[in-house]
């Protein structure tokens, strides 16, 4: 498994518990607290900005350019 692959499963894995608290505890003081922070949206942000960048190289813009 790649570190790429890691990643990934990471952070589909990261975003479980926001999702379990939204559905089970929509209405919850600390749900609201916690969906309101940037805590569940900033490292997944970086993470998506991450991959991102990877796939930067000039045999991408390359392939940009002449389909």
């Amino acid at each position: 498994m790649t570190m790429q692959q890691i990643l990934f499963n990471a952070g589909n894995l990261f975003v479980l518990p926001f999702w379990i608290l939204m559905i089970i505890f929509p209405n919850w003081q600390v749900t609201r607290r916690v969906m309101q922070s940037l805590l569940c949206f900033v490292p997944l942000g970086l993470l998506y900005l991450y991959f991102y960048v990877r796939v930067l190289s000039p045999e991408f813009f390359q392939s940009l350019l002449s389909p």
